[in-house]
């Protein structure tokens, strides 16, 4: 999980943007036009999603102890959103979009947003070893969550900085 953190900015940005591109254009002459944007964009959300978790995981394990979050509902989170995105993913290619994915978007794209907020939290209080408040990270957060390309290239040097610390626990 320490390789998550330790992903050079560049290296992270060509694995996030430019594989489900590359996905894509392979996939382009198998089958149809339609499909490939939805292999596209699976692939895309799945990759960025996989990294959220990852780095929100190892950010944690960076936190102080009676700093972190309650690791429970991190991993009822996770497993939560993988369930999700296991049913859009079926529901998506097999079925096309069906109006009752609508609740599982709309559920699934909360818990996105809480795991950038966590991700986004978790590196502020590793940076400056003391809780914070939502005015502290909010820059980090609202970069990450309307612009990600821009937010990867802010974030993961300093998410590579403070992956060279020792752990705290």
């Amino acid at each position: 999980m320490n390789f998550v953190l330790r992903l050079k900015d560049w290296q992270l940005f060509i694995l996030l943007m430019a594989t489900p591109l590359l996905v894509a254009i392979i996939l382009s002459g198998v089958i149809e036009v339609r499909s490939v944007e939805r292999v596209f964009w699976l692939v895309s959300i799945t990759l960025q999603f996989t990294w959220l978790c990852l780095t929100a995981i190892g950010l944690q394990r960076k936190v102080a102890v009676h700093l972190r979050e309650n690791r429970i509902s991190l991993n009822i989170l996770i497993i939560s959103l993988c369930i999700l995105t296991v049913i859009l993913t079926v529901g998506v290619l097999l079925l096309g979009n069906g109006l009752y994915f609508v609740l599982l978007i709309i559920l699934a794209g909360f818990g996105i947003i809480y795991l950038i907020y966590l991700t986004t939290k978790s590196l502020r209080m590793v940076e400056l070893q003391r809780e914070v408040v939502f005015g502290d990270f909010s820059r980090e957060f609202f970069i990450f969550l309307f612009l990600p390309p821009l937010g990867l290239w802010y974030i993961q040097p300093r998410i590579n900085a403070v992956a060279k610390l020792d752990s705290i626990s």
